[in-house]
């Protein structure tokens, strides 16, 4: 019956665009209890920021338990992939697929974040839907790390990741966090810079022809190019 779906074709999209879309949904229609109850916010008809949150966090996990299924353990390589052109001239591509490494990180991901909202579920008590966008571009961010294979939007992905989380740290975190937050950006930044410097220099080492990760895993680097 999953056969019958063609999951391997839709799911790794679905699984990337879909916690954005559901950020926008979030960040436009939810509706933050707390404020209306403490009358700082006029009521609204939508639903409870978390509830939508959670909901398609929800849909998240079950997507990513439909690629657990679909995945065949005796074959080895990437699996579900998806090749599109994106950046031509610098041999960049929407390349994402799944290994036996990376499947379980997503599925972790797709189930641990959802448990991190109903932990804080009560905490939270102050501009609930861009919390919940936040949110969810965050598990985005977390998806598309494990399952691209073009180093270009890998690098896209981790910052999608990053500056979500120093916005819930400094804004909804405990007093005294935002100094945290402050100096989460500062090595994190650095870390990513130096990231970059290396992504562009395999790409020059390996002709500059492409960013996938398996052709430049082939590229010959002499012993000092490996070290720095």
């Amino acid at each position: 019956m999953i056969l019958s779906l063609n999951v391997d074709r839709w799911i790794l999209p679905a699984m990337l665009l879909w916690p954005l879309v559901a950020a926008l949904l979030v960040r436009l229609l939810g509706r933050d209890v707390h404020a209306e109850a403490t009358g700082t916010a006029a009521p609204s008809g939508g639903p409870d920021a978390r509830v939508l949150t959670l909901a398609a966090m929800v849909v998240e996990a079950l997507l990513a338990l439909l690629l657990w299924l679909s995945f065949d353990p005796a074959q080895r390589g990437w699996q579900a992939g998806v090749e599109m052109p994106w950046l031509t001239d610098l041999g960049a591509m929407i390349s994402l697929g799944v290994d036996g490494l990376s499947l379980p990180m997503v599925v972790l991901t797709a189930c641990v974040v959802p448990l991190a909202l109903l932990g804080s579920w009560d905490n939270v008590r102050v501009r609930t839907p861009a919390f919940g966008a936040l949110a969810l571009l965050l598990l985005c961010g977390l998806i598309g790390v494990f399952i691209t294979r073009d180093l270009l939007l890998f690098y896209l992905a981790w910052e999608l990741m990053l500056i979500p989380t120093y916005l819930l740290v400094g804004v909804w975190g405990r007093e005294g966090t935002s100094r945290a937050s402050v100096r989460y950006v500062l090595f994190t930044l650095v870390g990513s810079l130096l990231m970059l410097v290396a992504i562009i220099a395999l790409w020059n080492l390996g002709g500059g022809t492409t960013l996938d990760i398996d052709a430049l895993r082939a590229v010959a680097l002499s012993p000092r190019a490996q070290l720095f």
